[in-house]
């Protein structure tokens, strides 16, 4: 791992997170369950933390708080003391937007590490330097900079001793981030306080028939740009998605780990990943990174470029959720149907083929389907079914998931010790080492002396610690 390159990774729940430590993230920002810009996510609570933390601290992953909602006066307070409870779970750095928060966190945990979120809007010199006398030591540079900018301000923060952190992977808001009203003034949903319920997304008909989503972007890729990126060293590279799958969490971060690890050997850089093509997307898009928005920033409707059309419609028995397609599909499949005028009809997973057949026209397939979200309508013949195969049964990454741990560190004890004299200890672990002395003197035993089976009995019992007994030296030690 180049600690001059840190990638980041989201996580919106504890499966998430495990997925972003697996796929080799060198860092990982989630939310707990309050003032988290993503109160639509499940975020973490705080048991789950403390559960989740060594997890990633025993592989040197680092933890990023956030906290990043506007405030009110009323919630500074319980806002403290959130920031009180993650700093006690080993948590690295708080990230926040509201700068009065940002300014109580500093008087009231002056050792706190302070970072800039995405939501501030970051793009000129002028923040730059109002940032630095806060006192944050990472700023999140706007999502609509340029990679000509990024560099310009990647060196001014270097005066100040801060790291530049860019989005590499992920959603792009029609507007600025941070500075977006819509979700607001339409359903009272509003974004900086986590609430955006994304209107930017949705599809609109249009007077000349059909429907179509006049204001959904593309997605940011800046895959093909990761050498530029990575000369502004230090620096954090970023993957949107607390609102995403797990499977989208190991997917975008095992390409980017893959990545990295060519622009650190000094290989050439991929221009594209089949793992990024198979995670969910709305289609690539580096305009802003080059400076030029173009009409083929906009991918008018098209949810996720990962569907593949599999068939039509040929019958669907609601009572017994069999689905009989023209088309070929396979257990565990996600399904997208639409309807006519593209219209979006349900979210479905196949649970089982129940009989298949070929012939020289075409694939005919009845199947088991198990719905997943809304119904909007009815499944009927002649609609279109999309595709795409899950990532996580082929890697095995589920059991994974679930059989995860943190890392024990071996820790290896030499005894010592003569009647009259204390017993002493030492306790040694990663190039470290502690002695400690008992208060009392060793005194002759009546039964039972102390022997090496007695303490590797006794000093083995370090659950939870963080610690396994390696190996115990008692040669030192008096019978």
């Amino acid at each position: 791992m180049n600690k001059n390159i840190e990638l980041l990774a989201p996580a919106g729940d504890a499966d998430s997170f495990k997925a972003a430590v697996l796929a080799g993230a060198d860092a990982i920002y989630f939310g707990l369950e309050r003032f988290s810009a993503r109160t639509r996510a499940v975020n973490l609570s705080l048991d789950q933390l403390e559960t989740l933390a060594p997890i990633a601290k025993s592989r040197g992953i680092r933890l990023y708080l956030t906290l990043n909602t506007l405030l009110r006066d009323c919630e500074i307070s319980d806002a403290l003391n959130l920031t009180a409870a993650a700093l006690e779970r080993d948590v690295d750095a708080i990230i926040v937007q509201d700068a009065g928060l940002m300014a109580a966190i500093r008087a009231q945990f002056p050792e706190a590490e302070l970072h800039a979120s995405t939501q501030m809007t970051t793009h000129n010199l002028a923040q730059l330097e109002f940032l630095a006398r806060l006192g944050v030591s990472q700023i999140n540079l706007s999502r609509e900079l340029s990679i000509e900018q990024i560099l310009l301000f990647s060196e001014k923060l270097k005066q100040y001793g801060i790291i530049p952190e860019v989005f590499v992977h992920g959603a792009y808001c029609i507007s600025y981030s941070g500075q977006c009203y819509l979700s607001g003034a339409l359903y009272g949903q509003a974004g900086n306080r986590g609430a955006c319920v994304q209107p930017c997304r949705r599809q609109f008909s249009a007077k000349s028939g059909g429907f179509t989503a006049p204001f959904s972007l593309k997605d940011n890729c800046a895959f093909q740009y990761a050498k530029e990126l990575c000369g502004c060293a230090p620096v954090s590279l970023k993957i949107e998605g607390r609102i995403k799958s797990a499977e989208y969490v190991w997917t975008v971060t095992k390409a980017w780990r893959e990545q990295l690890a060519l622009v650190e050997a000094g290989r050439e850089a991929s221009k594209e990943s089949e793992l990024l093509n198979k995670a969910f997307n709305r289609g690539f898009a580096t305009d802003y990174l080059e400076g030029c928005p173009t009409a083929d920033f906009f991918n008018f409707g098209e949810k996720d470029a990962t569907w593949q059309q599999a068939g039509t419609v040929q019958f669907f028995s609601a009572d017994k959720k069999l689905l009989k397609i023209i088309g070929a599909l396979e257990k565990g499949d996600k399904l997208l149907i639409k309807g006519r005028n593209d219209k979006f009809i349900c979210n479905a997973e196949v649970c089982k083929i129940v009989d298949e057949a070929k012939t020289a026209e075409a694939a005919v397939c009845n199947a088991q389907i198990e719905i997943t979200g809304k119904l909007n309508g009815k499944i009927e013949k002649g609609q279109t079914v999309y595709k795409t195969s899950p990532v996580f049964e082929t890697q095995n990454l589920k059991q994974q998931i679930d059989s995860l741990k943190a890392i024990e560190i071996p820790l290896s004890v030499e005894i010592s010790g003569r009647l009259g004299e204390p017993l002493v200890c030492t306790f040694s672990a990663k190039n470290a080492s502690v002695t400690e002395k008992t208060a009392a003197v060793l005194e002759k035993a009546s039964k039972h002396g102390l022997d090496e089976e007695t303490l590797r009995q006794k000093l083995g019992r370090l659950g939870g610690t963080g610690f396994a007994l390696a190996g115990i030296d008692a040669a030192n030690l008096e019978a």
